[in-house]
């Protein structure tokens, strides 16, 4: 999680536990005592307790990025994930909460475009959505079971990650580093493709790769094709820019996803796809001026149960500090209404 190497952790401990033992450790061959949890847990800047959290097994791991990731990136983004979700659970645990999951898809074949666009028709109706726009895709999510989180990953190269956490409840974590709330939406959605649709690798026989498939179903659940067309009509030559920030402002799509969302439902021509992107979009990748959606994409269930835990006196301040669930509580008192 830290990206230290094995030289660097036991620089950090002052050499008072050697390369050996923390192997030991590693590989459950040796435990560690008392005195030196509290060694290991100031070289790595967590809590004692830190050690001693629910344990977890993620599964299907799958990593959305702009380019290549390193995989000493990989493994630092996976043990962070570990530590919130084990978190996470933990506090779930505290106030006995079982968030159960179903796959509405799990049945769905989703080899093609169309069998996509079919998917992301039977989710909302699923989910009874019907074709109205989603305000919030988190707190949706969150509704039937899949938990999302966010952190702050230092690269511009990783969006996001998605898997099963002891191979039944989906998660999907979002990099919160350059991330406009169209973006984090998009990303959530595309991440819930695999969660729903891909038990397993797409195979070589298959007629677009998973992440191209993922990509149109995220854009499919968020503006329905028969939306799009009563937004815009069946064909168009030209497109203005107000009705495009009209349209993300509503659907909560950036302007770039839509003008790809109206190319694939066949609304513009190629040939006007590459002119809008080669002369405005390559031009303008964070949108300035093009609008923003209104409402704010918050991953704040897990903060709402601490939240709720305290108010309770389920769990203290105190003792969320220590845990690590919450930084600085005692500098921002919550108020209760007794």
């Amino acid at each position: 999680m830290r990206m230290l190497s094995m030289d660097d952790f036991v620089a950090l401990t002052n050499y008072k536990i050697s390369k050996q033992s923390i192997s030991k450790y590693e590989r459950g061959l040796m435990m560690p005592k008392p005195q030196t949890l509290h060694i290991l847990a100031k070289a790595l800047r967590v809590p004692v307790e830190y050690f001693s959290k629910p344990t977890i097994c993620l599964s299907r791991i799958n990593y959305r990025t702009k380019g290549e990731i390193n995989n000493a990136m990989r493994e630092s983004i996976s043990s962070i994930a570990h530590d919130i979700i084990e978190r996470y659970i933990q506090i779930e645990q505290i106030l006995d909460l079982r968030p159960s999951f179903i796959n509405p898809l799990q049945r769905i074949s989703a080899t093609t475009y169309a069998e996509i666009e079919t998917a992301a028709c039977i989710l909302r109706k699923k989910w009874q959505l019907g074709t109205h726009p989603i305000q919030s895709i988190c707190h949706l999510l969150e509704t039937f079971g899949i938990m999302i989180i966010e952190h702050h990953i230092d690269s511009n190269e990783f969006l996001g990650f998605s898997a099963f956490i002891n191979g039944v409840r989906p998660v999907v974590l979002i990099n919160s580093a350059n991330h406009t709330v169209e973006r984090k939406r998009f990303t959530i959605l595309h991440e819930l493709g695999h969660l729903l649709l891909f038990t397993a690798r797409i195979p070589k026989e298959y007629t677009e790769p998973e992440e191209k498939l993922c990509e149109r179903f995220a854009s499919a659940v968020l503006c329905p094709a028969s939306v799009l067309a009563s937004e815009l009509g069946v064909r168009r030559n030209i497109l203005t820019l107000s009705e495009l920030i009209s349209i993300k402002q509503k659907y909560g799509m950036s302007i770039a996803a839509i003008i790809h969302r109206c190319h694939d439902t066949g609304i513009i021509s190629t040939e006007y796809y590459n002119h809008v992107y080669d002369n405005y979009i390559n031009h303008n990748r964070i949108e300035t001026g093009w609008g923003v959606y209104p409402i704010p994409e918050d991953t704040d269930r897990r903060h709402r149960l601490l939240k709720y835990a305290i108010a309770e006196q389920i769990i203290t301040k105190d003792e969320a500090l220590e845990l690590g669930y919450i930084e600085g509580a005692k500098n921002s008192p919550e108020v209760i209404w007794n």
